[in-house]
């Protein structure tokens, strides 16, 4: 126990006049359980509790048992946290006042977004993640260059004539035939 922790069990102790426990170092052995594994801010809340006799269950005519003791450490730490927790509620609402929705803030802020996240993506790259970037980066390239044209004219000449979209006989004037090549 540190010096602190002894003075409080002499405190504790000394408020009871009738402390005749038939193993004196076995209870201090167990006092000091108790204190080296509580929280220093609530130890000395906790012993007060005991003094003051305001721990529920504890008649104060008797020394505390460790278990007392350490509900009494425990009871005083929940009161903190409970305080605490209070306190965090009681605060303000942060001000929304700052948020500016207008285009051109947006627009600066998603530029600002992406270059960030640009500079992320490098500092991040690996190099089989760099060949893999340049591995899809060709292929999209090449898929493009061999795409073939979509439009109706090269799809006839493509498939070859008379190719008809749709109707097979050639009815429908937007459907039918798309035309010699």
């Amino acid at each position: 126990m540190n010096n602190r922790q002894t003075a409080l069990v002499s405190l504790l102790l000394g408020s009871f006049p009738n402390f005749q426990s038939g193993d004196a170092e076995a209870a201090l052995g167990a006092y000091e359980i108790v204190l080296t594994e509580a929280d220093e801010r609530d130890l000395q809340p906790g012993v007060m509790k005991l003094i003051h006799g305001e721990l529920p269950g504890h008649d104060g005519r008797f020394a505390p048992t460790a278990p007392q003791l350490a509900r009494a450490i425990r009871t005083a730490r929940d009161e903190r946290l409970d305080r605490e927790h209070a306190e965090r509620a009681a605060l303000p609402k942060p001000d929304d006042t700052w948020v500016d929705d207008d285009p051109e803030t947006k627009v600066r802020n998603k530029a600002r977004f992406e270059a960030l996240a640009a500079q992320l993506a490098q500092t991040m790259r690996t190099d089989e993640a760099e060949a893999n970037k340049r591995r899809m980066d060709l292929q999209d390239r090449t898929n493009h260059r061999f795409a073939p044209d979509p439009s109706p004219e090269a799809r006839a000449k493509r498939l070859g004539v008379p190719y008809t979209v749709g109707d097979p006989d050639a009815e429908n004037g937007d459907m039918g035939q798309a035309g010699a090549a």
